[in-house]
């Protein structure tokens, strides 16, 4: 048997804005306000519904999941790549990828299918 490669990945380089230095603090700027609008609007209609009892039907009640599943996109995803864009060091570790991964595929579909998103009175 011959010897392979046997080294392991240990990290992965996120090269998404790495051409244009420059305009790292504007990017940032961008991201940011895109994702508190996000946040707070996704927040902000899942409270509404929440507290409005007229709002207790079946389409605000999937209108509450999707924002609750959309809030979880977002904060999974974003704040790396808010980092990412603001520091030097483009890597992510092997574990925090999948850990990404892992929470960005899996927890929103666990959450909408077994309705432990909003507790409904």
């Amino acid at each position: 048997m011959g010897k392979g490669n046997c080294s392991g990945v240990t990290e992965f380089i996120l090269l998404g804005f790495a051409e244009a230095p420059e305009l790292r603090v504007v990017l940032f700027s961008v991201f940011l306000l895109i994702y508190g609008v996000t946040v707070l609007g996704n927040l902000g209609m899942m409270a509404v519904i929440q507290v409005s009892c007229h709002l207790h039907t079946p389409m605000y009640f999937f209108l509450s999941h999707l924002s609750f599943v959309d809030f979880c996109y977002s904060t999974v995803i974003v704040p790396k790549m808010l980092t990412s864009t603001l520091n030097e060091d483009k890597a992510i570790s092997f574990l925090g990828c999948t850990v990404q991964f892992y929470f960005g595929h899996f927890l929103p579909c666990l959450t909408v299918d077994t309705g432990l998103c909003i507790p409904w009175r």
